[in-house]
């Protein structure tokens, strides 16, 4: 009943795929004449039925071109909300000009915003390293030479910085809604991260520690 095949066509360039509610969602990208278009598709599990869920972002052929199958544009959805992280690059295929944009899609309403004030933009930070636990995304971003935890609130679209201990550059895991733990300096000291207190604890040396588990192993 579509008017092409679901498993290939002409009309979209499948980027992503991902599992979720028992259906398979995927970011596409369609070129027309003048635009390049961004839609998030639901298929059916035997291929049957294809939806055009919505239309996440629309960008003018204008020197710049989609980034397709790289860990920064994947598809994360959480709750029937999904996060989408865009990235373009100059039309010579080149990353010496790079624009980044967060696309945040409600499944229920159909609603789109955006992470950053510009859809895409040179001054957007790379999101990286998402996760999700109750009602928050949690995610990296690359500011200057620092690696910031944030997480947003999927209820109400705020966003909240988590003030981590110098050397952070990416490693965490979300304990609860109060407690995450990450590691610091290179992966070589754990810590521990008290979100309502907003105390940060050395925990455990892991050089230190991977020094005497060998050495115990080698005994």
């Amino acid at each position: 009943g579509n008017e092409f095949c679901v498993a290939t066509n002409d009309r979209y360039g499948i980027d992503h795929v991902g599992m979720y509610g028992g259906r398979i969602f995927a970011t596409a990208i369609e070129a027309t004449e003048t635009q390049f278009k961004f839609h998030l598709l639901s298929i059916a599990l035997d291929g049957s039925v294809l939806i055009e869920e919505v239309t996440y972002l629309t960008m003018e052929k204008t020197g710049v071109l989609p980034a397709y199958h790289v860990d920064k544009t994947q598809i994360y959805i959480h709750r029937n909300v999904a996060m989408i992280p865009v990235w373009m690059v100059g039309d010579d295929g080149t990353e010496t000009t790079q624009f980044f944009g967060t696309a945040i899609v409600n499944l229920d309403t159909k609603e789109v915003t955006y992470l950053d004030e510009e859809p895409y933009s040179v001054e957007n930070a790379e999101i990286s390293e998402i996760t999700a636990y109750g009602d928050y995304f949690y995610y990296c971003r690359a500011e200057k030479k620092k690696t910031i935890l944030y997480r947003y609130n999927i209820k109400d679209g705020t966003e909240e910085e988590h003030k981590l201990m110098v050397g952070f550059k990416g490693n965490y895991a979300v304990l609860d809604d109060n407690t995450i733990v990450y590691t610091k300096s290179n992966n070589k000291v754990l810590c521990v991260y008290h979100r309502e207190t907003g105390e940060n604890e050395e925990k455990v040396n892991l050089k230190r520690w991977k020094k005497w588990y060998y050495n115990g192993v080698a005994n």
